[in-house]
């Protein structure tokens, strides 16, 4: 978990995710629309 929690704030500081804290938890997304579309394409082309 250190590991994910590690390269989650990496993003965040890059400015790709955004995040939300309730509690102890926090959610991440990503900060732009445009960014959600790419992932969206590249789920679309998974050709496992």
């Amino acid at each position: 978990q250190a590991a994910a929690s590690h390269h989650l704030n990496i993003l965040k500081n890059k400015g790709i995710l955004v995040s939300k804290r309730d509690g102890k938890k926090i959610y991440y997304s990503l900060k732009n629309d445009a960014l959600m579309q790419i992932v969206d394409c590249l789920d679309r082309c998974d050709t496992d």
